[in-house]
């Protein structure tokens, strides 16, 4: 609960909402998603390394959940490749 203070996202069977809340916090950032994707409906495990570059973590994210992204400042939008 508390690795995010050492630079980690730790997630165990976490859905896609619930890892881009923790992710928008840290970056103090919001997100937006596309109706077409189910935040919900798959869970991921695994840990994610947070950086200075929040590019390099929506990489991962993108990689991981078959999604794309687009920043635009403080908003990122999430929709389906």
């Amino acid at each position: 609960y508390i690795s995010w203070k050492d630079g980690i996202l730790n997630f165990n069977k976490a859905t896609l909402s619930s890892i881009l809340h923790n992710v928008g916090r840290y970056y103090n950032v919001s997100f937006e998603k596309n109706n077409h994707i189910e935040f919900a409906q798959r869970t991921y495990s695994g840990k994610l390394i947070l950086s200075d570059n929040l590019d390099d973590i929506m990489n991962s994210i993108s990689a991981l959940t078959s999604t794309v992204y687009n920043r635009e400042n403080n908003k990122i939008l999430i929709k389906n490749k």
